[in-house]
């Protein structure tokens, strides 16, 4: 099958080792997170009320555990894969580690996550535009919460974030078409946000994202397909949540893709 070279370059046993260990219960840690790579194009960070903040698309590394509610907070296990792009008024950019810097939060179930900065932190770096780069394979670890009564092992952390994040990597962040145009849908959905609260033209990002032709089977044809769509959603609200649904679409049908490659390596 499609898979059957990638889920053979795993061990087995390390399969259904975490297959077996990814019990859920009602009051259990939720999932391991993995954010999709960004393969070098930052995600704009929007400031406003003393927060800056920009949606990363994830992924669910463990079917069998609960699905994180909105606002779980989540910290990087390779926390130097998170970069921060600060570019100046004058047009100079630099970077630097952003994993210390964020706050990374579920936003819609597995699907995406948010990364935030707080007024302490973003003081320093003054009107820079503010953007986030996300490394290769990087996992998000659900920060520990009292009265877990099935927290995450460390031998679940060490298989989830080493085979199963590779096998995710293989699967999801070099996946088809579709990874490319979740790509592609998340980052209109910062850009155009980023476009409103920073007095840009709403539309600005439709003309951007839009101009170019592509090809039928490419990422930004089936980006485009459904941005058509949502262009025709009232501005606001409405138009997000379009973009949004589209782009949680995808994610979901990669990871099921994803957890059907694992359980035919167990």
């Amino acid at each position: 099958m499609l898979y059957s070279r990638i889920v053979q370059s795993i061990s087995l046993t390390l399969l259904l080792g975490a297959i077996a260990t990814f019990a859920g219960t009602a009051s259990a840690a939720p999932q391991i997170l993995a954010l999709v790579a960004s393969k070098g194009t930052a995600m704009p960070m929007v400031c406003v009320d003393g927060r800056c903040q920009t949606e990363l698309s994830s992924f669910c590394l463990q079917q069998s555990r609960p699905t994180p509610m909105p606002g779980t907070r989540y910290s990087a296990a390779a926390p130097t894969g998170l970069t921060l792009v600060i570019e100046q008024s004058d047009g100079t950019v630099r970077q630097e580690p952003a994993g210390d810097l964020v706050t990374l939060t579920s936003a819609r179930g597995s699907s995406s996550v948010h990364a935030t900065l707080d007024t302490n932190r973003i003081s320093r770096f003054g009107n820079a535009k503010l953007s986030i780069l996300v490394g290769d394979k990087i996992s998000l670890l659900p920060d520990p919460e009292p009265g877990d009564t099935n927290p995450l092992t460390k031998q679940e952390v060490a298989i989830t974030t080493a085979g199963l994040r590779s096998l995710g990597n293989q699967i999801v962040d070099k996946g088809d078409e579709r990874i490319a145009a979740a790509r592609e849908t998340n980052r209109l959905i910062n850009v155009m946000s980023y476009e409103r609260q920073t007095g840009g033209r709403p539309d600005a990002a439709w003309d951007t994202i839009t101009a170019w032709k592509p090809g039928i089977r490419s990422g930004q044809y089936w980006a485009n397909q459904r941005i058509s769509h949502c262009e025709s959603m009232p501005a606001g609200q409405a138009l997000g949540r379009c973009l949004r649904d589209w782009h949680d679409f995808l994610m979901r049908q990669m990871n099921t893709d994803y957890w059907d490659a694992v359980r035919a390596g167990s």
